[in-house]
């Protein structure tokens, strides 16, 4: 559960003890009641029984938003008839509550946001291409145009219309550039992604996972099966033959192997921490062509081994 998700049910909790407590200082004041032990109950809300936390959701609900006329009916009544004291520990009690109503009902969304767009490769900006995707804008039409007939497979609907696991429908083109929107740089669905493409938080989560998940399996072979790379050997060892002046001619790809870092874990952290790099991670190693392919990935690793382990 995320830190505003939490504190949003505190808030709701407390807006619940307030509105009661509210309703006993008005049932006080319209009794005329100004005993000295009612009035110490009411100069000490917390002694009173607030025993919200054992109402059901639909309780709670009725109690937090159920009509507040009772406000307006104690700012009609005559001001004599009431004591001063009394009167003022329930006025703050109605502003507290009103303070947490309008923060609980507050709304979230940029209301600059257009929503519900379906941003496509033609929509974008011709500076966007490379800026926000790593793309030039004519290459991202080529790019998307190939993939899909390989990718359509592992989608489910048509192009126009892909179906994500939670049932979610997103154009192909979309969903392709919220991947690599994702992954140009680091993104947070709100508020860069929710106001680039007009799609909701949950909506581009879904998506990302479903296309993710296509491309990876799509990607899979590549960079498992070297074998896949054959007929390319001969092409990448005589460039690196003229690279280094005809001193080797049979290396076609270079091993290495990176570290990738990651959050300190609860337990085990001696397995994923690096002395070499000081830090938390996972180990990848790889073998690159030299166009700057993948040609095989291995991994992950524990971030404690060393690289001739890998090898």
């Amino acid at each position: 559960m995320s830190l505003r998700v939490w504190n949003l049910v505190k808030e709701r909790k407390n807006a619940i003890a307030m509105f009661i407590e509210s309703q006993q200082l008005y049932e006080v004041l319209q009794a005329g009641d100004d005993s000295e032990d009612e009035l110490s109950l009411l100069s000490n809300p917390s002694s009173m029984d607030l025993s919200y936390d054992s109402l059901s959701d639909d309780e709670t609900d009725s109690v937090l938003f159920s009509d507040l006329s009772l406000f307006s009916e104690l700012d009609s009544t005559d001001a004599d008839s009431s004591s001063t004291d009394t009167s003022s520990l329930y006025h703050q009690a109605k502003n507290r509550f009103h303070r947490y109503y309008k923060r609980l009902t507050r709304k979230f969304e940029n209301p600059d946001i257009q929503w519900g767009r379906r941003m496509l490769v033609r929509d974008i900006h011709e500076a966007d291409g490379q800026d926000e995707f790593r793309f030039r804008k004519d290459d991202l039409q080529q790019v998307a145009d190939k993939l899909w007939p390989r990718l359509a497979p592992l989608l489910d609907g048509p192009k126009d219309s892909i179906k994500c696991y939670n049932g979610y429908r997103v154009p192909y083109e979309t969903g392709l550039l919220l991947v690599l929107f994702r992954f140009s740089r680091p993104r947070r669905y709100r508020p860069e992604m929710e106001k680039y493409f007009g799609i909701r938080r949950a909506h581009l989560s879904a998506a990302l996972i479903t296309f993710i998940e296509a491309l990876y399996q799509l990607a899979l072979p590549y960079l498992s099966d070297p074998g896949i790379h054959r007929h390319r050997y001969r092409y990448y060892a005589n460039l690196i033959c003229a690279k280094t002046g005809g001193l080797v001619d049979h290396i076609w790809g270079f091993i290495d192997g990176t570290l990738r870092k990651t959050a300190r874990p609860s337990y085990f952290q001696n397995l994923m921490y690096s002395g070499h790099k000081r830090a938390h991670g996972i180990k990848f190693q790889s073998i690159i062509t030299p166009d700057g392919l993948f040609a095989v990935l291995f991994g992950p690793v524990n971030g404690c081994r060393h690289d001739s382990f890998m090898l």
